[in-house]
């Protein structure tokens, strides 16, 4: 069985360069005190501003598709992240609501990593207590089970070129970003005049995977939910339920089409695994992709600095 290694991107932060001035003469002066203190003032206010913003564009993403919300975030695992929201919502079959409960937003404080990757960076913190609710209708407009979210933790940002700060990881449900997301990175095979790339996995209660289906070939296809699976590395079934695909509708002849494969999730100890998605033409004939799921991998969380 054929298979595409994916590789995890890896939010890189790039420092910007210092060009280089004489050094005065004389005596150096010392900073005033008074001057740096306002100045870590208005950075942890600027910081905790965008924190709580963060917060209302998550829950407002369905009403607004996300505007407010992709703006804010940074590096490629926070912007992926976002656009996986807009993706989801719009694939929802029925309406959506969000709201925002905010029960306590700390001050911002100055942050670091372990593994150094924020040393030459201006990172942020702030400790929140949030949920976002997800009110949501069937198609009928009957009121299904909402959906809530835990925001409690860490919301971690940096300040970029333009001296904004916008968010690089924070806690939903119990766990950081960067332990319930994953990126694919050149995640793509062609064959037959269809084009099959994974751009994300969210794993939650359920593995959903953002999949986009690029048709070259001169008739409509879609997404076949049998022969795509979850496989094992003896190419067993990894999820015993069958999987969900939501695609909006056929996808045309020259068209382009992202959508959302979920499974249940499987057993810890399932090991490797590889994704199959199955496409076919109206003969009904599949065509399989497959691909390799990334296994978690440890990462050190952004903590506040000891000064």
């Amino acid at each position: 069985m054929r298979r595409i290694a994916a590789t995890l991107l890896i939010v890189v932060a790039a420092a910007a360069a210092c060009s280089r001035t004489p050094e005065p003469q004389g005596p150096a002066r010392p900073g005033s005190q008074q001057i740096l203190a306002l100045d870590d003032l208005r950075l942890s206010g600027q910081a905790r501003s965008v924190a709580h913003a963060f917060l209302r564009a998550y829950a407002g993403s369905p009403a607004d598709n996300g505007r407010a919300l992709m703006p804010l975030a940074e590096g490629s695992l926070a912007r992926e992240w976002a656009h996986s929201v807009v993706v989801q919502n719009a694939a929802f079959p029925g309406t959506m609501e969000g709201s925002l409960q905010l029960g306590h937003l700390g001050n911002a404080s100055p942050v670091r990593a372990e593994d150094g990757s924020l040393d030459d960076l201006v990172a942020y913190g702030v400790v929140v207590r949030a949920t976002v609710t997800f009110g949501l209708t069937d198609e009928t407009g009957e009121e299904i089970a909402p959906i809530r979210r835990s925001m409690d933790g860490m919301i971690v940002m940096i300040q970029g070129p333009d001296g904004a700060f916008r968010v690089i990881n924070f806690v939903r449900d119990g766990r950081r970003l960067d332990e319930f997301f994953r990126v694919f990175e050149e995640a793509r095979e062609q064959r037959k005049g269809v084009t099959v790339e994974i751009r994300n996995l969210v794993q939650s209660e359920r593995w959903q995977f953002g999949i986009v289906v690029t048709n070259d070939t001169n008739r409509p296809l879609r997404v076949l939910p049998g022969p795509t699976a979850l496989l094992t590395q003896r190419e067993d079934l990894a999820s015993s339920e069958r999987p969900l695909v939501i695609f909006p509708g056929p996808i045309s002849s020259g068209a382009s089409t992202e959508g959302i494969v979920s499974f249940v999730a499987p057993p810890a100890t399932a090991g490797e695994l590889d994704l199959q998605v199955a496409v076919a033409g109206p003969d009904g004939e599949p065509t399989r992709f497959v691909f390799s799921v990334p296994q978690i991998a440890g990462t050190t969380t952004p903590s506040p600095s000891p000064g």
